[in-house]
């Protein structure tokens, strides 16, 4: 879904002239209403598994990281209630740690 010109969209190529009219009428949705992002997300610090790290070495992977965000980034999926926790809420289960292996 695009927005063009005012309030006009536009999906697939076609342009839907009642789209917004049919979405404010029926949703009860402003589609001009402004809904920040959170800025920060409170996480649990890392449960690390000293004997686990060891046991990978430092051989078989490029870099592990600790650091908040990559562990936020690879602790969800892409369904909807994941986004939106993502967006506004808290990830329930975050990875305490990020492992780039070298290979598959």
């Amino acid at each position: 879904m695009v927005k063009i010109k005012g309030s006009r969209y536009m999906f697939g190529g076609q342009v839907l002239p009642k789209f917004a009219t049919y979405i404010t009428e029926n949703l009860f949705t402003d589609l001009n209403a402004d809904d920040p992002a959170q800025a920060d997300m409170e996480v649990s610090p890392s449960n690390i598994n000293h004997e686990f790290l060891a046991e990978l070495g430092e051989e078989k992977f490029s870099r592990r990281s600790f650091m908040k965000w990559e562990r936020i980034m690879h602790s969800h999926g892409a369904c909807l209630q994941e986004m939106w926790e993502l967006r506004y809420d808290k990830i329930q289960r975050v990875a305490d740690c990020v492992v780039y292996p070298n290979s598959t």
